[in-house]
């Protein structure tokens, strides 16, 4: 909006107005995803802090079933049953493990896995079998 208005004003010699509004659409082209980015961030902040106010993090459970081929989820609320089948992904970050499920996923904090070793393996050879793929993505951050 601010280079058509710019361009306007070239056009019509206004060579003052039209700098200005020329400047003003660099400045917004570099502040407006900063500014972006930071109310997205504030956003999911305040949504998460909301919405688990009452819950505590440390009652879900996530067991895997090998007899089955699936992860139970359980918390105070609900129990949810899914199939290796159903993961599309798995991402190992620093603090935490990704099991993508189409458009989800499920989030297992690294810091209640007890035993990281065996559990990295175990991980892995779920991606292994269901043929799906498995990342490392240590360095990852919120951009």
């Amino acid at each position: 909006m601010f280079a058509l208005a710019a361009l306007l004003f070239f056009k019509t010699n206004n060579d003052f107005l039209g700098y200005f509004f020329g400047a003003v659409t660099i400045l917004s082209a570099i502040i407006f995803p900063v500014y972006l980015r930071y109310l997205y961030k504030k956003h999911y902040r305040n949504y998460v802090r909301e919405t688990l106010k009452t819950k505590k993090l440390a009652d879900a459970t996530v067991k895997f079933i090998d007899a089955e081929k699936a992860i139970q989820t359980f918390d105070l609320d609900t129990d949810t049953k899914i199939n290796f089948s159903a993961l599309t992904g798995i991402v190992e970050l620093r603090e935490h493990i990704f099991l993508m499920i189409n458009t989800t996923g499920l989030i297992v904090p690294k810091r209640f896995i007890p035993d990281m070793q065996h559990s990295l393996a175990y991980f892995k050879s779920i991606a292994n079998s269901c043929q799906i793929s498995y990342g490392e993505e240590m360095d990852w951050k919120w951009k």
